[in-house]
């Protein structure tokens, strides 16, 4: 039995076209990789770059169509640590060295709380922009001066600079 073309939602099990004298991956023509990118099935640090961009790009669309907000912005600040700072994905949950806060886009005043009665060695900062532009700081938290315990409430604007490496 001779199957079928495939449906315009599915993926073709070639998934490969040939193109302008060039291989073409149906990912690139889909538009999800950046021009020399190499293939996530290739390098599992590619995947982990490929669903931050789609996660990031699908919470900005959903809020320009709805004007709500999806629950993903720590998910985001996650994936932001493990591509912007080289951290593991693959840490253990429980692991008390590192403490990601996250501002949403929604945050007014622009505040991190921490918990400093937690134990954490680092802090990873991300602030996500209304225009979902992210920024963030990996801090070390004796950087953090005049916090030594319970809640606090910190600026973004107070927060140590990363260290450049320019001085």
């Amino acid at each position: 039995m001779i199957a079928g073309p495939p449906q315009s939602w599915e993926i073709p099990t070639d998934a490969v076209h040939w193109d302008s004298g060039d291989w073409i991956d149906w990912y690139r023509r889909q538009g999800t990789a950046e021009p020399g990118e190499i293939a996530p099935e290739v390098d599992p640090d590619a995947r982990v770059r490929l669903a931050y961009r789609a996660l990031l790009q699908t919470a900005k669309l959903y809020h320009e169509a709805t004007g709500r907000h999806l629950p993903v912005y720590e998910a985001l600040a996650e994936l932001h640590g493990v591509v912007a700072h080289g951290l593991s994905l693959d840490r253990d949950r429980q692991d008390t060295t590192l403490r990601i806060a996250c501002i949403a886009p929604y945050a007014e005043p622009r505040l991190l709380r921490i918990d400093f009665a937690q134990e954490f060695d680092r802090l990873l900062a991300v602030s996500i922009a209304p225009d979902f532009g992210i920024e963030s700081r990996l801090i070390e938290r004796h950087q953090l001066h005049g916090c030594i315990k319970g809640v606090a409430r910190l600026k973004w604007s107070e927060l140590p600079q990363p260290d450049t490496g320019t001085g």
